[in-house]
């Protein structure tokens, strides 16, 4: 008995979309594979950022799915979900093979295409466009981290250690970093780093007043990160006050990169 045509293509069809899938899914595992290779010969700081990147990417691209429009409201739903779940893929590989210079400039290509009035008009849904849109921006904030730790002296911090035996063992660290221990002092010198004031001034802006307050200012004094002016009684921070407020900004933002 003669199979109809119309039944023959059918069947076809179905087992060329079986096919399909198995292809998708051994190339996924292969990409995998590939993935979990490479991630062996990366540094501490790689194999970190990648992690932190791939957890991101996870979260968002499941609150992207869970939160799709249905496909008889978007035309384009599928084609448009495999084109990000791709480009995520693409700028984790990036990420692994070129860096993070490469990594961000293809992040930075994406969120430009996605801007385009003509992608924008295409799309039905405005929470599904700003999520799509939010999954690029989340990893380009995760490669700004990254970007900081490439700097030879924090890579030589974090992967190597051997600079803890240049630090002496003597009170000078201590005595330096005491008085940025406490948010008072930290605050006084804040407050100078605008600009000279009077005892009073600092006083008042501080919130604290006699003794405990000239403890403080004292402490500061001490160290030479403020100076007491001796004609008007004016106190301003020095250049080694700027500086160790800089440095606690950046030490903050250090370990906030590596937690």
């Amino acid at each position: 008995m003669r199979i109809p045509e119309e039944t023959y293509f059918k069947t076809i069809e179905e087992k060329l979309e079986k096919v399909d899938a198995k292809i998708a899914f051994i190339q996924d595992l292969a990409l995998n594979t590939k993935l979990g290779l490479d991630i062996l010969a990366k540094t501490i700081i790689e194999k970190k950022f990648l992690s932190k990147m791939t957890q991101q990417a996870d979260k968002n691209i499941n609150h992207f799915l869970d939160n799709r429009p249905t496909p008889d409201k978007c035309k384009i739903l599928d084609r448009c979900t495999v084109m990000i779940e791709k480009g995520i893929i693409k700028v984790l590989r990036t990420y692994l093979e070129k860096g993070v210079e490469e990594a961000d400039l293809l992040l930075d290509s994406y969120i430009q295409f996605s801007k385009k009035p003509k992608v924008v008009s295409v799309c039905s849904d405005n929470q599904c466009y700003t999520n799509a849109l939010h999954l690029f921006k989340t990893l380009k904030n995760v490669l700004k981290s990254a970007k900081r730790l490439e700097s030879p002296r924090l890579k030589k911090i974090v992967e190597d250690g051997t600079f803890l035996e240049k630090l002496a063992y003597s009170e000078d660290e201590s005595d330096l970093i005491s008085p940025l221990s406490n948010q008072k002092r930290i605050k006084i010198l804040k407050t100078l780093s605008r600009g000279k004031l009077s005892y009073n001034q600092i006083e008042e802006i501080v919130g604290i007043k006699g003794g405990q307050f000239h403890f403080h200012l004292k402490k500061l004094l001490n160290v030479k990160y403020i100076r007491k002016e001796q004609t008007q009684g004016y106190y301003s921070i020095t250049r080694k006050g700027l500086r160790a407020l800089k440095l606690l900004v950046d030490f903050r933002e250090e370990i906030a990169v590596l937690e």
